[in-house]
């Protein structure tokens, strides 16, 4: 599995000096001295797999899982990768894909920063916090603090040359000027600027900057709890219709809307019957497994490859007991497991089949486990 390799700077020393005051420089100095490495699995969940949108063709897995091999490669058609090392394939600007070239910053950024933090992909996802329809950065909570990124992407002839990006970075600095004060809970802001080389072998670089962030309404604590759900809610959608989904997302609800909310901790989520909901058998007997650990879809990539994507059993245990800590704790270590996988896929139906059939292949493959507890790799048959 390639390990995806960022050297990092800060972006000059007025923003190193502005920098200082963050919670995490520490962790920024580190990273400064020492780059930063990231499995390519784990930076593309950043990079290509943010697309759920609500509309028809967009929702589920069913309907994304068509799109998935012509994001990656896509992505590898416009990008080298060699020995972890992202570049261009293209000199000239107008032969380059300036959406593939933002979600470089995308997956660059939010990588980044999620170290320094100790986030996964799960803190990253989108609650409404302000009368803001639609916001220019990400934002994630590391229940202490609310931290916003605002990331940009590049593909530079020079990677050394900042003069490259410095429109880049006046775009994320402008918008010290133009934000509004909202409230009263203020977050850390950084700027990520993702550069990658059109020579193949440069090593890409991240530069960091300090721009002005904004004040919230929502607790961070609250904040990263009910991101977390409603990330696991949007994963779990798409891989199964889970009978656990209906109470999870009135779970969000209730918590967004509340005062109180912590009297509702370790509050288990209940069936129809009231008693426990227990883990979903269709996640156990009617998906594609790997190892003992996981479950999820097999999509297949044609040319006799196929790629797993799912998530680890024990998400179902964090989201039923609703133990806030469990929830805002929860993280794996990022590996890679050589594994088996069980994959259930769909035959083509014939006219005269009344329901769908599966055959059931076994496979193999370095499957990488995330953060946030998506297991994800390409797999093959044995």
């Amino acid at each position: 599995m390639t390990m995806y390799r960022f050297r990092v700077e800060y972006y000059n020393k007025e923003h190193k000096r502005l920098l200082e005051r963050y919670s995490c420089y520490d962790a920024i100095e580190k990273i400064v001295k020492n780059g930063f490495t990231v499995p390519e699995e784990e930076f593309h969940c950043y990079a290509l797999f943010r697309e759920q949108k609500r509309y028809e063709g967009w929702r589920t897995y069913q309907e994304l899982k068509s799109k998935i091999p012509n994001r990656l490669s896509n992505f590898k058609e416009y990008f080298s990768t060699n020995d972890g090392l992202i570049s261009s394939n293209f000199g000239q600007a107008d032969d380059r894909d300036s959406h593939l070239t933002e979600s470089i910053g995308i997956g660059g950024g939010l990588s980044l920063v999620s170290k320094l933090y100790d986030l996964t992909e799960a803190d990253w996802e989108k609650i409404p916090v302000s009368n803001k329809k639609d916001l220019d950065f990400e934002i994630a909570s590391n229940g202490k603090e609310f931290i916003e990124v605002e990331v940009k992407g590049a593909v530079v002839k020079n990677i050394n040359r900042k003069s490259e990006v410095s429109g880049r970075a006046g775009e994320i600095e402008q918008k010290k000027i133009e934000k509004a004060t909202r409230t009263n809970l203020k977050s850390s802001r950084i700027g990520v600027i993702v550069s990658v080389s059109d020579v193949c072998g440069e090593m890409p670089i991240c530069r960091i900057l300090d721009p002005e962030g904004d004040k919230y309404d929502m607790s961070p604590e609250k904040y990263r709890l009910i991101a977390r759900l409603s990330y696991y809610y949007r994963e779990l959608r798409t891989l199964g219709r889970f009978g656990l989904l209906s109470d999870l997302t009135n779970r969000i609800r209730t918590l967004y809307y509340s005062y109180d909310y912590e009297q509702l901790d370790g509050v288990v989520l209940l069936d129809v019957n009231k008693n426990k909901i227990a883990l979903p058998l269709s996640a156990m007997y009617s998906k594609s497994t790997a190892g003992d650990f996981a479950f999820g879809e097999v999509i297949d990539l044609k040319n006799g490859r196929y790629y797993f994507y799912g998530m680890m059993y024990d998400v179902f245990d964090v989201l039923i007991n609703q133990k806030f800590e469990n929830i805002s704790k929860y993280i794996n270590t990022s590996r890679i497991e050589s594994v088996k996988i069980t994959a259930r896929l769909k035959v083509n139906k014939n006219d005269d089949d009344e329901k769908e059939r599966f055959r059931t292949i076994d496979m193999k493959g370095d499957i990488n486990i995330t953060p946030s507890g998506k297991v994800l790799g390409v797999c093959y048959i044995i």
